[in-house]
């Protein structure tokens, strides 16, 4: 009996051995993260919410991408991206404000020329995203003027603008063959076959399109020379200044210029933003008979160029959008900015929005991920959806000289981010637009003298420059 005893408690003993073996088996599978059948089973990520405030651009469009992101990140975060359209007339004070009471967004849009004031309130993009010598060789050149501070990126754009000439080759068509049927043309004069490309040409198609009765203008050639009723006026305006190599800023970007002489070769001295103005007000001057086509009295730019009551106006990209929702079958093309006959280096104008990262933001990295996966794999999508033109420098050998560009017109908003210019406004670029379009209503409707003018407006604009944000 005693015999059995041991036998029972011997394998008792075993027993309880196997059943503790198999009990550290079981713990040791479910702290692994595998399950019986051998799968690996990934502990869920990091808990991260992102706040996204922008423009233009509808939830409709975003949330596609904002759900791909998510997804292609789920085994690393888990993600709650709460994406809101901001209405343009509250933005930069609704922003702001929250972004003083630690409540704004995570991921900002906010115009390139806003980037000097605001990026003390970003997160600059870690290098592992996107290097400065990479920034370099995938942006133009104004994207480095205004987005690279103090050695450090603050801004991504997954687009850049450029203004063009949009005309309506209808009206060019049939004055072009009114003109021929009155023998008016010499031999191979190709004047309105195409847009014109140097102000000479401009010039010329501007008083050929152009219908007077009177002193009443039944149709324009060109919507230009005033303020409120020319769509961009400012940016035109600063265009035919950096065309004519005005020197907008001192080098220590405190002082406006652009008021001041510069030297020609010669060392005869010329005043290039003065004449920029005369040459721009021109258009609306009833006293210059080549170039007057517009005046107050007429609709906004866009309006009479859909309406047929211009031939021309100059735009950004952007506004196809409008032309399409307003008149889906008006036909009309593009073609580049004009430029200074004969000059070798061609000058465009560029405006665009960027993509940052605010310091109210407690998961900085994983935004910056956003916006550059955004632009790394789902550019061609956002692109796509909003019709905007890519942001992309070309290589050089692609872009057509100043005479060629005409003929590559397709590519208009291609090829001008490569020669695109602004301007640096300071910690206040609002306030000094407003300086601009003052400046053009005082020659234009107050006819103050242009050089008086714009020696008064260099005057506010430095004072805007050299002023601090509270």
């Amino acid at each position: 009996m005693k015999k059995i005893n041991n036998i029972f408690s011997n394998n008792k003993i075993k027993l309880q051995k196997i059943i503790s073996i198999l009990l550290i088996l079981v713990l040791a599978i479910s702290f692994s993260g595998c399950s019986p059948g051998g799968q690996k089973e990934k502990a869920p990520g990091k808990r991260v919410n992102l706040k996204i405030w922008r423009l233009f651009d509808s939830e409709e469009i975003m949330q596609p991408i904002i759900n791909e992101f998510i997804q292609d990140r789920k085994d690393e975060y888990d993600l709650n991206i709460i994406y809101e359209e901001k209405e343009y007339s509250e933005y930069v004070e609704a922003t702001t404000n929250a972004l003083a009471a630690g409540q704004g967004p995570d991921i900002w849009m906010i115009r390139n020329d806003w980037v000097a004031r605001e990026y003390d309130k970003l997160e600059p993009i870690p290098e592992k995203f996107l290097s400065i010598d990479r920034f370099k060789q995938i942006f133009p050149q104004i994207a480095s003027n205004d987005l690279i501070i103090d050695n450090k990126i603050y801004g991504i754009p997954w687009s850049i603008d450029t203004l063009a000439l949009y005309y309506n080759p209808e009206i060019f068509r049939k004055v072009r063959n009114e003109l021929e049927d009155a023998k008016a043309l010499e031999r191979g004069d190709n004047i309105l076959e195409d847009p014109p490309s140097n102000w000479e040409e401009f010039i010329r198609a501007v008083k050929l399109l152009t219908i007077k009765d009177g002193d009443k203008i039944q149709r324009a050639g060109v919507a230009l020379g005033t303020a409120n009723n020319v769509e961009q006026s400012i940016d035109i305006l600063t265009l035919l200044m950096l065309q004519n190599h005005t020197q907008m800023i001192s080098d220590d970007k405190q002082t406006a210029t652009f008021n001041l002489a510069i030297q020609k070769q010669s060392g005869e001295p010329v005043y290039a933003g003065t004449k920029a103005l005369e040459f721009y007000k021109s258009f609306s001057d009833p006293g210059k008979k080549d170039t007057y086509t517009w005046n107050n009295s007429m609709p906004d730019s866009l309006t009479a160029f859909i309406e047929g009551k211009t031939a021309m106006m100059i735009n950004y990209s952007y506004v196809q959008k409008q032309i399409f929702e307003r008149a889906p079958t008006f036909n009309y093309q593009i073609g580049p900015f004009p430029q200074i006959k004969d000059s070798p280096q061609a000058v465009d104008f560029g405006k665009y929005w960027v993509e940052t990262v605010t310091n109210n933001c407690q998961n900085p990295e994983v935004a910056w991920d956003f916006i550059n996966y955004v632009r790394e794999k789902r550019l061609n999508n956002y692109l796509k959806a909003t019709r905007r033109p890519a942001p992309n420098k070309i290589e050089d050998e692609d872009v057509p000289i100043t005479k060629e560009r005409i003929d590559e017109k397709n590519r208009t908003f291609i090829f001008q981010l490569n020669t695109a210019q602004n301007w640096y406004k300071g910690k206040f670029p609002m306030k000094i637009d407003n300086v601009f379009t003052e400046l053009i209503e005082n020659v234009t409707i107050r006819n103050q003298n242009p050089q008086s003018a714009i020696d008064a407006a260099a005057n506010r604009s430095t004072t805007w420059l050299r002023t601090e944000p509270y």
